[in-house]
């Protein structure tokens, strides 16, 4: 085996055992970083997406009908030999995919240096699957674990027992998150991935080459594992609703759908993070992908805000009305209602400022109004 294929391999972002069903997200897709390796520039499919992953230098997604898509490398049949059929989870390890369909049972394909597709499991029922650069673990419906695949480092003979709601694969050592939201991670502890994994609840996880990242109950971020391109002391403040972790970077999502990205930026994957309102986000060697969130649903998150905040029932209703004219004339693909429908939002917004509505409350709401108009193009 050729050393190339035991260097920058991996790393995957998972949400959380749910299938992409269970979510609204459903978006066009945005890359960055490395994408001039092995075919990925100007790869990135078009269309609409509800689940994306990337491996070392392939990506792969599933549209909202549960059909998938695979782009880049193809040394190893990671692209080409797709099987048919639709999936509700999809994950990208090293060289090589592994995917849930329908029913609840595996799928994988690709490379096979370690049994990564050979010893996929054939029984059984699955929630949620993550991929390393060798290995793979997955969530049984019953809430424990599976691994299979390369063992050097206990990856898989270590896999603890328990109930979990979400699980991360590294280049040798997988994290998982128990049910009761507190982290659990096995496998090769070369750079304190596994010894150094904090205490405390966390929401999900991701899992690096050689560091791990996850977002506590608060929002806030933890990191830890190798520092040498500051994966770890790096890592940003504030309130964050997913996260990502490629070989050497990561990259979160923000709980206001804005991107941020640190650690090693060889190839653009940090400084080319792009602007814009994102609901999922996968990282890979050197290469990132996201989905841009839909105006629909970013509508639909300005509603939620609205109805989560304290304001006088009248004006309240008031604003949640204009907004769902919008979110109308958006799914009759009228942009021109939708964009003077927004715009009567705004100015409600405006003319209620220090009344009805704190400076503070009108801020958020601007501002969410305002990109809103940005993506719609008004």
């Amino acid at each position: 085996m050729k050393s190339r294929h035991l260097l920058p391999l991996l790393a995957l972002m998972c949400l959380s055992a749910a299938p992409p069903s269970a979510h609204t997200t459903e978006g066009t897709l945005v890359s960055w970083g490395g994408k001039d390796f092995f075919g990925l520039e100007g790869a990135t499919p078009v269309g609409s997406f509800s689940m994306v992953d990337v491996g070392a230098y392939h990506g792969v997604a599933l549209r909202p009908d549960g059909s998938s898509i695979a782009w880049g490398w193809d040394e190893y049949g990671q692209v080409s030999e797709k099987p048919a059929g639709t999936f509700s989870a999809i994950a990208a390890g090293g060289n090589h995919n592994v995917a849930i369909r329908p029913d609840g049972t595996l799928v994988s394909w690709g490379a096979d240096f370690f049994g990564e597709r050979s010893k996929t499991p054939t029984n059984g029922s699955y929630s949620a699957v993550a991929a390393g650069a060798f290995h793979n673990v997955a969530i049984r419906t019953d809430g424990t674990l599976t691994s299979w695949g390369w063992d050097a480092y206990n990856q898989v003979s270590g896999t603890p027992a328990g109930t979990f709601s979400a699980v991360a694969a590294g280049y040798s050592h997988s994290v998982a998150l128990r049910t009761d939201g507190t982290l659990v991670s096995w496998g090769s502890d070369g750079s304190c991935e596994v010894r150094c994994t904090p205490g405390g609840t966390f929401l999900t996880i991701a899992a690096g080459a050689f560091h791990n990242v996850a977002i506590r109950t608060d929002g806030t971020l933890a990191s830890w594992g190798t520092d040498y391109y500051g994966e770890v002391n790096l890592t940003p403040p504030g309130s964050f609703v997913a996260v990502a972790a490629g070989y050497s970077h990561s990259v979160a999502i923000r709980t206001d759908g804005t991107l941020v990205a640190w650690g090693n930026d060889c190839c653009g994957q940090v400084s080319g993070t792009p602007e814009g309102t994102f609901s999922a986000v996968a990282a890979g060697s050197t290469y990132n992908v996201a989905i841009v969130k839909s105006p629909a649903e970013r509508v639909n998150d300005l509603i939620a805000l609205v109805q989560g905040m304290s304001i006088q029932h009248g004006v309240k209703n008031a604003l949640i009305v204009k907004l769902q004219a919008t979110l109308a004339a958006i799914n009759a693909s009228d942009s021109s209602t939708a964009c003077a429908r927004l715009q009567a939002f705004l100015n409600l917004v405006h003319a209620q400022t220090g009344k009805k509505l704190t400076p503070a409350q009108a801020t958020q709401l601007l501002d969410a109004a305002t990109r809103l108009r940005a993506a719609l193009g008004c």
